[in-house]
C-alpha cells in the first residue's frame, strides 16, 4: 500500500468512512444570516488506483428558497497543487448522461504542507464544484467515471473509472444523509468571542453563554483548533460551575454526561481547578451531546459526587449553538 493511500486510510477512519447511520455522516447543521448550510463529514472514495480522495457534500439553502449543493474532493498528495477557478470537472453517469461542472475553490496563499506516514510532506489539494440538487442526484444514481483537471494545462488532469461505482456510492450516503436532516429554522447567531491566526495554528474561542440547571447555573464556551503543521483539528469545552461549591476538580476527574436515553457520554477533567470544567470532547461525542438530549450532569470527584438536572434541554442547545457556531470558520 502505498504512502498516499495510507494516508488517506489514516484520515477515513477519523472521518467516518464507514458510515451506519446517516447521522454519524453529519458535520454541522444551522442557520447563518439567512442562509442554511448542511454539511456532512468527509468520507473515502477508493477505485484502486493512484488518486483516491476524500469526498464531502454540502446542502446550501439561500434566502430567496432556492438551494444548491457544494461538491468537495480532497486528494492528498507530495504535490502541491492549486486548481485554478473555472477549471472542469465532468462525471459519467452510468445511463451515459454527463454531469459537468467547473472548480470555484480558492486555496488559501498560505497552503501548508504537513507529515505524511513516512514523515515526508504531504499536501490537500482541494476542489470544490456547484451543483444543483438534480446533478448531485444524478451522480449518487451511479458513475462510470469522473475528469478532472488541477490547471488549464492539457495534461494536468486526473482521470478515474469506477468498476464498483465507488463514487456514486459516496455520494449517495452523504446526499440522503443530508436529507434526513431538517433544515434549521432559528438563526444561530453571533457568538464568536475570539479568532486568533497564528503561524502554525488557528484559534477561534466561542462568546460564553448561560445554562441553568436545577441545583446550579453554568457558564459555557467552546474553543476550536487547527493545527497547520499536522492537518489536524481539536476542541475545548470549558463549564464554569456557578452557585456551588465544588471544591478542587482534579485531573482526570469523570464528568459524565447522561442523555434522555439513558446513554452516556463519558469526558474527563483535564487540568486541577476549582469549580471549572475543562473537557477535551472529539466530534462524535460533542455531536452525541447535541443529538441526546443531555438530562444530567455528574462530577465523580473523590469521596463526593456532585450531579445535576436539565429538564429544558438547555444543555445539549447551548452545546449545539457553541459547536455550529465554531463550524462556521472551521478548517476542516
Amino acid at each position: 500500500m502505498d504512502v498516499i493511500r495510507k494516508t488517506l486510510l489514516a484520515v477515513a477512519a477519523a472521518a467516518f468512512c464507514l458510515p451506519v447511520m446517516s447521522q454519524d455522516l453529519i458535520r454541522s447543521n444551522y442557520k447563518y444570516n439567512g442562509y442554511n448550510h448542511i454539511r456532512t463529514e468527509r468520507i473515502l472514495v477508493d477505485a484502486g488506483d493512484k488518486h483516491p480522495f476524500m469526498t464531502s457534500l454540502e446542502y446550501i439553502g439561500f434566502p430567496d428558497s432556492t438551494s444548491a449543493y457544494m461538491l468537495e474532493l480532497n486528494y492528498i498528495s507530495p504535490v502541491s497543487k492549486n486548481a485554478p477557478k473555472g477549471v472542469p470537472f465532468s462525471a459519467t453517469a452510468t445511463d451515459g448522461k454527463i454531469i459537468n461542472a467547473k472548480q470555484i475553490y480558492t486555496e488559501t496563499t498560505d497552503k501548508r504542507a504537513f507529515p505524511g506516514p513516512d514523515g515526508k510532506p504531504i499536501y490537500w489539494n482541494k476542489v470544490q464544484y456547484l451543483l444543483e440538487e438534480g446533478a448531485v442526484q444524478k451522480i449518487a444514481s451511479g458513475v462510470k467515471n469522473t475528469d478532472l483537471a488541477f490547471s488549464f494545462e492539457p495534461d494536468d488532469y486526473i482521470s478515474t473509472n469506477y468498476s464498483k461505482d465507488e463514487f456514486g456510492k459516496a455520494v449517495k450516503d452523504l446526499y440522503y444523509a443530508i436529507k434526513s436532516e431538517k433544515p434549521e429554522k432559528e438563526e444561530l447567531g453571533d457568538w464568536i468571542g475570539a479568532y486568533s491566526n497564528q503561524r502554525n495554528s488557528l484559534t477561534v474561542i466561542t462568546k460564553n453563554m448561560d445554562v441553568k440547571g436545577a441545583s446550579a447555573s453554568y457558564v459555557m464556551s467552546m474553543t476550536y483548533m487547527y493545527y497547520k503543521e499536522t492537518h489536524e483539528e481539536g476542541y475545548d469545552f470549558n463549564i464554569a460551575i456557578k452557585d456551588k461549591k465544588t471544591g478542587v476538580i482534579a485531573f482526570e476527574t469523570p464528568v459524565i454526561l447522561t442523555l434522555a436515553d439513558g446513554s452516556t457520554v463519558r469526558l474527563k477533567e483535564e487540568r486541577d481547578a476549582e469549580g471549572v470544567l475543562l473537557c477535551y470532547p472529539d466530534a462524535e461525542q460533542i455531536k452525541k451531546i447535541i443529538r441526546g438530549n443531555v438530562v444530567s450532569i455528574e462530577v465523580a470527584t473523590p469521596g463526593k459526587s456532585f450531579t445535576d438536572t436539565f429538564s429544558d434541554g438547555s444543555f445539549s442547545e447551548a452545546v449545539y449553538i457553541l459547536y455550529n457556531t465554531l463550524q462556521t470558520v472551521a478548517v476542516l
